[in-house]
């Protein structure tokens, strides 16, 4: 049986460091544990919020009502008929790294990004022109009514989005890759890699690119040409290396990280005249 935790802290699981408690928690390992999460959410008429690796997430200071789901121990990477299939608690760079490990192609953009299988499939994470969309096979979701097998079309992948958490649980999925030459594979990643730490503020806390890419353009060169980099409220700052990253630089709080993204949308929207979208996700659900 799953062991539901009270008012456990987040904000250290999480890459900005910033968040309160969630008032119930567990770390399911099974179809049948996030069931039963499932469940006692269900009887106790609470809401439910999922937590892939805690890279693309801003809690709130208040913390988390409801029952906060941990994908953390659901692990596991194989080959099966030719297709890889890794667990949704599975970090990226791991799945990556035993992809080129067994000659198959496909992920080498991805490799760096930061979080877990199942925040990189609800997201449709992508980087360098590689979306995960594009190797999803299919997934399976336990869902209020049992465990499904989701196909690709049925996940709804679009730019930074899903149906999932929505429509359930992602326990785990399949890619349907290319054979390659392993040498080939990791030198491509090795290539990516260092072009992210390049351009990336790699080291300091943050919670990924907050905003989409509008159409035709991008976000960070928005900001920056607005003259944003380096802008402040309290210990959250925009990253003097990427404008589309903010970075905690001390003790900043969820409300201060809230004031300065609305204040960049301000700036962009004054400068530019385009409306920023966030990408990163907001626990309490919700966007700004």
């Amino acid at each position: 049986m799953v062991e539901i935790k009270r008012d456990v802290i987040i904000g250290p699981m999480t890459s900005f460091g910033i968040g309160g408690p969630a008032r119930f928690y567990a770390e399911p390992a099974t179809a049948e544990e996030v069931s039963e999460c499932l469940e006692f959410a269900r009887a106790e008429n609470l809401p439910v919020s999922v937590l892939s690796a805690g890279t693309d997430v801003l809690v709130a200071d208040e913390g988390v009502p409801g029952l906060l789901i941990s994908a953390r121990r659901l692990k596991g990477i194989s080959v099966e008929e030719g297709l890889l299939i890794a667990s949704a608690g599975e970090g990226l760079a791991r799945v990556c790294l035993f992809a080129a490990e067994v000659g198959l192609a496909g992920t080498e953009e991805l490799y760096g990004i930061p979080g877990a299988m199942g925040g990189a499939v609800a997201k449709n994470a992508g980087a360098y022109g590689r979306e995960m969309a594009e190797l999803v096979a299919w997934a399976d979701v336990v869902t209020q009514k049992g465990l499904a097998r989701f196909s690709r079309e049925e996940l709804g992948m679009k730019y930074r989005g899903s149906v999932l958490p929505a429509a359930g649980i992602l326990l785990r999925v399949a890619m349907r890759l290319e054979r390659s030459d392993p040498a080939k594979l990791r030198n491509a990643m090795y290539y990516y890699n260092e072009k992210r730490k390049r351009h990336q503020p790699i080291g300091q806390r943050s919670a990924g690119c907050v905003f989409k890419n509008p159409p035709g353009g991008h976000a960070g060169a928005l900001i920056e040409s607005a003259g944003l980099k380096g802008l402040r409220v309290g210990d959250a700052m925009v990253s003097s290396v990427h404008g589309n990253f903010i970075v905690n630089v001390g003790q900043a709080s969820a409300r201060e990280v809230r004031e300065l993204i609305q204040l960049v949308k301000t700036r962009v929207q004054e400068t530019h005249g385009v409306t920023l979208e966030t990408e990163i996700e907001f626990l309490p659900g919700g966007k700004i």
